[in-house]
């Protein structure tokens, strides 16, 4: 049984347009800060160097958060710790502490938390401890979206694609097989949903679309389970009889 509904993690508070998003080194080279953003792999921001990294994010108003997600990085190899703070103010002077923990691989890392509530106007991530200078693709701390459980049927979380080159004699004994990559292909089902649950995938699909974000089908039961995907080209949910949707949703992501 699913222990818990489909999340969904894409808002992200980093890259808004009145707030100002900062780190205390950068390395020489194609390493930008705007990178660990834009919710792309290929790009990656690194520090100059193994010391500790701040990681703040100010802005005019108020913003709430209640998960953050670090992806394409490599904090377990390197050692590091993270701990993240929020506070009424830039000074820092009284911060709460919302968590503070050491990524077990260097895989997608996705921490939820509390939202500590209105008058949030700065977040501070403290990276310490690490012997080598680190690197992250993606970063993202924003508010989840929870949607419902899955409809049985067509759903398989491990469904996967493997794109290799497989080299076969002339009597077709295999002789050698490279794997380029596996592909995630994850078809979800919510029947019959109210136009709550509705709206929620309305918002993420007009406003995200087709970049990258981070979702998690059964966080309480399967907690390992938190994946990089995008959606599919098509958006179509049809209405049923008493007004209610049958959503679907087509997921692809890089097994990492």
């Amino acid at each position: 049984m699913q222990g818990s509904v489909l999340k969904f993690y894409w808002d992200n508070i980093l890259d808004d347009t009145d707030s100002t998003f900062s780190v205390t080194s950068t390395s020489t080279g194609d390493f930008s800060l705007s990178y660990i953003t834009n919710w792309l792999e290929v790009n990656r921001w690194k520090a100059s160097s193994s010391t500790i990294q701040y990681f703040i994010y100010e802005t005019s108003t108020t913003k709430q958060a209640d998960y953050m997600a670090i992806c394409g990085h490599n904090l377990n190899t390197a050692g590091a710790n993270i701990t993240l703070q929020c506070t009424t103010s830039t000074s820092f002077a009284a911060p709460l502490t919302l968590f503070a923990e050491t990524p077990v691989n260097d895989r997608l890392f996705l921490k939820e938390f509390t939202n500590p509530g209105a008058g949030i106007k700065a977040w501070r991530l403290i990276v310490q401890g690490q012997t080598t200078a680190i690197s992250i693709a993606i970063m993202s701390l924003g508010t989840r979206t929870e949607l419902d459980y899955i409809t049985p049927g067509n759903f398989d979380p491990y469904s996967q694609k493997i794109d290799a080159t497989i080299n076969k004699t002339v009597g077709k004994y295999i002789a050698g097989i490279h794997v380029h990559s596996i592909e995630r292909n994850i078809d979800i089902s919510l029947a019959n949903k109210t136009t709550t649950v509705y709206n929620k995938v309305k918002e993420w699909w007009e406003t995200h679309q087709l970049n990258n974000f981070a979702m998690a089908w059964d966080i309480t039961n399967s907690s390992t389970d938190i994946w990089l995907v995008h959606a599919d080209e098509t958006f179509k949910n049809p209405i049923t009889i008493d007004q209610y949707r049958n959503i679907n949703i087509k997921l692809t992501g890089r097994k990492e």
